[in-house]
């Protein structure tokens, strides 16, 4: 009798994953530079909610601000677009935040070119309206 071999099977398993995983682009790493600029005309609105339960500020409670904002897309350009937004994040002192960012989407450029962006965020207000 041949001897079996256990890896085999394994490694083809692994080679053909059973899903795929589509989690939005800000929750796949921990940054709002994402690639997608909002098209001309549409507003998004967006609240990033971080709380804690049963948890005392001095064990970490309340870490990330709740983060509430509005972002508009203003031009009317398909392979260049532009947005511009207002957060409030509170609690802090100065809980006003503005942002902005310039791209192309996926493919504007060529077959298969990649979305390119640059942009500002978290232009606090601190200075503007400080103590």
């Amino acid at each position: 009798m041949k001897p079996t071999r256990p890896l085999l099977p394994a490694a083809v398993v692994c080679l053909f994953p059973a899903g795929v995983a589509n989690p939005t682009p800000s929750t796949m790493y921990w940054t709002p530079a994402t690639t997608d600029v909002q098209p001309f005309g549409v507003l998004h609105i967006g609240v990033d909610n971080y709380f804690t339960v049963l948890r005392k500020a001095s064990d970490g409670a309340g870490a990330f601000g709740t983060d509430v904002g509005l972002t508009l897309g203003v031009l009317p350009f398909e392979k260049l677009q532009m947005e511009v937004g207002v957060d409030l994040v509170e609690p802090t002192d100065d809980p006003l935040f503005f942002n902005a960012k310039l791209g192309t989407p996926e493919s504007s450029l060529f077959t298969h070119s990649p979305a390119l962006n640059a942009g500002v965020f978290n232009i606090g207000t601190e200075e503007v309206f400080g103590k």
